[in-house]
């Protein structure tokens, strides 16, 4: 893959490719898409269970995901590690609750190893 900018005279040594992926998935990741939910606690980006778009757009963006490694360019996408468990279908753990939602998970286990006299719900 080569890539040029328009009225950019720059020789692709790697840099302009990163460059555009990096453009790329700038956009791709922007709250006015609605694609992902950031999280800027732990920032990082979910995909957003409601959304309008269409798969499709998804699995384009599954594709420039694939694209940039083939093309020799390593990106920092912040997407969690779960996303990779959910394409190989093995379901998510508390550990990765806790990567994008570390209060909830917090909750959760309180809840989950709960073990007073008085009933959850009396303290809740």
């Amino acid at each position: 893959m080569r890539v040029e900018f328009v009225n950019e005279p720059a020789i692709d040594e790697g840099g302009v490719k990163k460059e555009y992926f990096q453009l790329v998935f700038k956009e791709l990741f922007n709250a006015d898409y609605g694609m992902f939910m950031h999280n800027p606690d732990t920032r990082t980006y979910w995909f957003n269970y409601q959304t309008f778009e269409s798969n499709i757009n998804f699995e384009l963006i599954g594709t420039l995901l694939a694209l940039a490694p083939w093309s020799q360019v390593i990106l920092d996408i912040p997407i969690l590690p779960m996303c990779y468990k959910h394409l190989l279908g093995i379901h998510p753990s508390m550990e990765d609750l806790e990567m994008w939602q570390p209060e909830v998970a917090k909750s959760f286990e309180y809840i989950l190893n709960y073990e007073e006299e008085s009933p959850l719900e009396d303290i809740l």
